[in-house]
């Protein structure tokens, strides 16, 4: 459960920073560096290419969405997907995963644009808000330690994340 949220976290900061985000999801109790040395680079090259997930696709899998009954949990993974989608920065792109997707998340199209902005001009505020006050505290009083190695962190990801996509 714990790897699936974080990486959630990491395709949201991946999108922010406008990359094209696919997951591969490793067999049963395997990781990767013991999955790594089983397989030929060959075998790598051909799963990179054919066996990994578009993000959506990856949140519909791990979610269960399709076993799901209750409207409640149904609604929430939608919401997560659709605030993911949001923080594409290209327009084109945000319209165009909700012309792929909103048949297989049982919804109109309309709707999902519509949930899509919406969650947009949310994040939005929410990031201005934040930076807003980020700058404040800065003026007034240093930032702790933690929140230096949070954003250490941040970055980090960011940059594993262009290595292996690159």
């Amino acid at each position: 459960k714990a790897g699936i949220k974080a990486t959630y976290r990491t395709i949201d900061l991946a999108l922010q920073q406008a990359m094209n985000v696919s997951v591969f999801v490793f067999p049963k109790n395997e990781d990767p560096d013991s999955y790594s040395q089983k397989i030929s680079e060959k075998e790598f090259k051909m799963i990179i290419t054919e066996k990994c997930l578009n993000f959506v696709d990856y949140k519909i899998l791990m979610s269960k969405l399709a076993a799901k009954k209750d409207p409640k949990e149904i609604i929430k993974i939608k919401r997560d997907i659709f605030k993911s989608i949001s923080l594409i920065p290209d327009s084109l792109i945000r319209s165009q995963y909700c012309k792929t997707y909103f048949k297989k998340l049982d919804i109109t199209e309309k709707v999902m644009l519509y949930e899509v902005e919406k969650a947009r001009k949310t994040t939005t505020n929410i990031n201005v808000s934040d930076t807003l006050k980020e700058k404040e505290s800065s003026i007034q009083i240093p930032l702790n330690k933690q929140q230096n190695t949070d954003n250490k962190l941040d970055h980090l990801e960011l940059e594993i994340l262009r290595l292996l996509l690159n």
